[in-house]
C-alpha cells in the first residue's frame, strides 16, 4: 500500500526542489498551515548531507521525513529536520519506517529532533540505548547531550538544563488535540514544561 522514495535535495535544482515542496504541500502544511513553497523548499533542502523521504499512497505523497547527517563534536548525528504523516495515514507505523531508513545511511550516534510533540519522543524512545534520551524528567543531559542540542536548535534562546528551544515552532497548527502519545506522564511532562510556541530538542543515543 505504502512505498517510500528517496531524494536527495542538495542533487536537485531549485525547479525540481520547488516542484518537491509542492508535492509534499498537503502534508506539510497539515501541520504548518499557510506554509508557502518557499517555506518548504527552505525545510527540505537543510544545511548539509539531506535526505526526503517520501511515503507515498496511490502515487500521492501522504507524508515524509527530512532529515540530515552531521558531525557535532566526536559523534555523527541524524537530525530530523521534519516529518509529517497525513491524519488519514497514522498508526501504520510509518514513521518508524522512515526513522529507520534514516538511521540506516551511516553509524549514528544519536538522533536528533526539534519538537513539541510527545508522540515523536514516543517514537523515538525506542531506539534509545541503555533508555539514554533527553530531556528527561529525572536526570539533567550530560555535556555532549547539551553540545549536539545547541548546535541543531536553530538559533535563539535555548536553555541547557532543559534542552527547550523557546519560540521555535510559532508557525505550527494552533490546536494541539493531535499531540497526544500513549504515555499520559509524557503528555504532561511536555504540556507542563513547553509554552505554545517552544520545542523540545530530544536527543536520543543509538549506541
Amino acid at each position: 500500500m505504502y512505498t517510500i522514495q528517496t531524494l536527495r535535495p542538495h542533487e536537485l535544482s531549485d525547479v525540481e526542489m520547488l516542484e518537491l515542496a509542492d508535492g509534499v504541500r498537503e502534508p506539510f502544511n497539515w501541520y504548518a498551515p499557510g506554509s508557502t513553497n518557499r517555506d518548504i523548499f527552505n525545510l527540505l533542502r537543510g544545511k548539509g548531507d539531506s535526505y526526503v523521504d517520501l511515503v507515498i499512497k496511490g502515487g500521492i505523497p501522504c507524508g515524509f521525513l527530512a532529515s540530515e547527517t552531521s558531525r557535532q563534536g566526536n559523534y555523527t548525528v541524524c537530525y530530523h529536520i521534519g516529518v509529517s504523516i497525513l491524519p488519514d495515514d497514522w498508526g501504520k507505523g510509518l514513521y518508524r519506517r522512515l526513522s529507520e531508513r534514516s538511521f540506516e545511511r551511516a553509524s549514528h550516534d544519536f538522533v536528533a529532533a526539534r519538537t513539541q510533540n510527545p508522540t515523536v519522543y514516543e517514537s523515538l524512545q525506542r531506539y534509545a540505548k541503555d533508555g539514554r534520551i533527553y530531556p528527561a524528567a529525572t536526570r539533567k543531559p550530560p555535556q555532549h547531550v547539551v553540545a549536539i542540542a545547541r548546535a541543531l536548535c536553530g538559533g535563539g534562546s535555548f536553555e541547557e538544563d532543559t534542552l527547550i528551544a523557546r519560540d521555535a515552532h510559532g508557525f505550527v497548527r494552533a490546536e494541539r488535540s493531535y499531540m497526544k502519545a500513549k504515555s499520559l506522564q509524557l503528555e504532561e511532562f511536555f504540556r507542563s514544561r513547553l509554552g505554545k510556541n517552544d520545542g523540545f530538542m530530544v536527543v536520543v543515543a543509538l549506541k
